[in-house]
């Protein structure tokens, strides 16, 4: 499974970043990694800001690459274990097939993943904790995508509740460029914010 440039026009996956006001680098990191079967998505939010919450988010990302057909409580597992050394992370993973939508879905703090799915918005839960400091019982969720559904993970670097549906109407731009477009409209500007987005065009 190799990592998916976000910088294809017609990409329906992609995310944006930016660093807390004052700082260099980012403490939020997202990935994608796909194949012709399977797509894989991830947010971190490393705890606080700066560099040392950047190298806690940078390590859940690459500790999920190398292990990205795990399942999704052993791959949680492992980060919380490994990330021990650091400041540690909230994370947010969904992993989804890209023939049936089936997506199986699981979180950590205080990260938040939304589905428009049609007229309809799906806040899908996590648990309490900290990767790298332990967390509550891990209770992946599966869901199926249907065509055209929108799926939004975001950083504590927004407020908890935004309005989606404004951003995705007769947006025709790709996935990256919308998340940039939510970066400039909503941004709380006091901490790292990210946001990763796909749209299940299949």
């Amino acid at each position: 499974m190799t990592e998916k440039s976000i910088h294809d026009d017609a990409c329906t996956a992609g995310y944006a970043t930016r660093p807390c006001p004052g700082e260099r680098v980012c403490g939020d990191s997202c990935r994608i990694w796909t194949n012709n079967r399977r797509i894989v998505l991830a947010l971190a939010d490393g705890l606080g800001h700066g560099s040392h919450a950047a190298s806690a988010a940078e390590k859940a990302l690459c500790i999920i690459g190398s292990r990205v057909d795990w399942p999704l409580e052993r791959l949680f597992g492992e980060c919380d274990e490994q990330l021990r050394d650091t400041r540690g992370a909230a994370l947010c993973v969904a992993s989804i097939e890209l023939d049936t939508g089936r997506m199986v879905h699981a979180s950590v703090g205080n990260v938040r993943t939304v589905i428009l799915n049609g007229d309809a918005e799906k806040r899908l839960s996590g648990a309490c904790g900290i990767i790298g400091a332990g967390y509550d019982y891990l209770a992946p969720e599966v869901f199926t995508l249907t065509k055209f559904d929108w799926l939004t993970m975001y950083s504590d670097g927004f407020a908890e509740y935004l309005p989606l549906r404004e951003l995705f109407e007769h947006n025709e731009s790709n996935s990256r460029v919308t998340a940039e477009q939510a970066l400039a409209r909503w941004a709380s500007g006091r901490d790292d914010a990210s946001m990763l987005i796909y749209r299940h065009d299949a």
